[in-house]
C-alpha cells in the first residue's frame, strides 16, 4: 500500500472518537443557587427572602463604612492631638526655662533695687550737707524755726522708692533712721544739724523724689543741771544775809 495522503493545509485535525464513537463532554456549569434550591427552581417567596437578605447585607455595610469613616476619623484626630501635646510640651518647657530665667532675673533685680536704695540715701545726704551753711547772719533764723533746704533726685523707680521707705506722694521720715545717724557739719566752730522730721516727695508723672529738711545751729555745750543752779542761789543769798 502506498503512503497515506497528507492532511491539506487549514483543515481542521479531527476529533477523537470516545468509546461509543461520540466526543468527551466537558463539565456542566454551576448554576447559581439560592438555599439548596436552584435558580429555576426558586419561588416567589425564596426571591423575596433573596431581595430582604440583600437589603440587609447592604445596611450593615452601611453601617461598617460609617463605622470605618468614623475610625478613620478618630485616627486623625488622635494624631492631630498627639502633635498638639508634642508642640505643648515643648511650649511647656519653654515657659519652665523662661520662669527660671526670670527667677534668677528677679533676684539680681532685686539685689540691684537694695545697691540703688543705698546710693539714693548716700545722694541725698551729700546734697543735704553741702547745704548746711552757716554765716553770722543766719544765727537767729538757726537759732530759731531754722533753715529749709531740700533735696532732688530724678529717675527713682517705685520699686527703689519702696525700698526707701516712701510711697507716691508725702510721707514723714525721720532723718537719723533714714541715713543711719545724724547728719551734722562743723562750720566756723559752730554745730549744724538735720532737724530729725523730714518729709519726702514722690512726683509719679516724673519719677522725681524731693526730700525737704530743715537744720538748725545746735548747742552741744552741756547745761547746768537745775539742782545745781538752785544750790548756788541758795549761797548767795546766804552771804547776803
Amino acid at each position: 500500500e502506498g503512503p497515506s495522503p497528507k492532511p491539506r493545509r487549514g483543515a481542521r485535525a479531527r476529533e477523537p472518537d470516545t468509546a461509543g464513537g461520540q466526543a468527551q463532554a466537558g463539565p456542566a456549569p454551576k448554576r447559581p443557587r439560592y438555599n439548596d434550591k436552584a435558580f429555576a427552581d426558586l419561588t416567589i417567596s425564596d426571591l423575596e427572602g433573596a431581595v430582604r437578605e440583600v437589603n440587609t447585607l447592604k445596611r450593615q455595610i452601611a453601617a461598617k463604612d460609617e463605622e470605618l469613616s468614623h475610625l478613620k476619623e478618630l485616627r486623625a484626630e488622635r494624631s492631630a492631638l498627639a502633635k498638639q501635646a508634642k508642640a505643648h510640651e515643648g511650649e511647656l518647657a519653654a515657659a519652665q526655662r523662661e520662669i527660671e530665667r526670670c527667677k534668677a532675673s528677679a533676684k539680681e533685680h532685686g539685689e540691684d533695687i537694695g545697691v540703688q536704695a543705698d546710693r539714693l540715701k548716700k545722694a541725698v545726704k551729700q546734697s543735704l550737707s553741702s547745704q548746711l551753711v552757716y554765716m553770722a547772719s543766719l544765727k537767729e533764723q538757726l537759732s530759731g524755726d531754722g533753715r529749709e533746704i531740700c533735696a532732688y533726685v530724678p529717675n527713682v523707680t517705685p520699686e527703689v522708692l519702696k525700698a526707701v521707705g516712701g510711697e507716691p506722694g508725702s510721707k514723714t521720715k525721720y532723718s537719723h533712721l533714714f541715713f543711719g545717724g545724724p547728719v551734722t557739719k562743723n562750720v566756723q566752730g559752730q554745730v549744724l544739724a538735720l532737724r530729725r522730721q523730714m518729709t519726702l516727695r514722690y512726683y509719679k508723672g516724673s519719677c522725681e523724689l524731693k526730700v525737704d529738711a530743715v537744720y538748725e545751729l545746735r548747742d552741744d555745750k552741756p547745761k547746768a543741771k537745775a539742782k545745781g543752779k538752785a544750790k548756788a542761789k541758795a549761797k548767795a543769798a546766804a552771804k547776803k544775809a
